[in-house]
């Protein structure tokens, strides 16, 4: 869905970066990026592309503790 998994992995680093230095720009955007991270998790199979995904989540759990909905980081 994602396209080539090489790609995915550098994206979700990206991802991570963007989430912590976005600030308030990316707070009403969590709950759609936590979607696409898990997609990305779910259907990786390079160890790097998962790690990358859940680093991305936890800057997200870290900056945006408010906006990020975290029955979604339980499943």
């Amino acid at each position: 869905e994602y396209g080539d998994e090489y790609v995915n992995r550098n994206m979700t680093f990206c991802v991570g970066l963007i989430v912590e230095h976005g600030k308030q720009k990316i707070g009403a955007h969590c709950k759609t990026i936590m979607e696409k991270l898990r997609v990305i998790y779910e259907t990786a199979t390079l160890p790097d592309t998962k790690d990358n995904a859940i680093a991305a989540i936890g800057r997200m759990v870290y900056t945006h503790p408010s906006e990020v909905p975290l029955n979604m980081v339980n499943t």
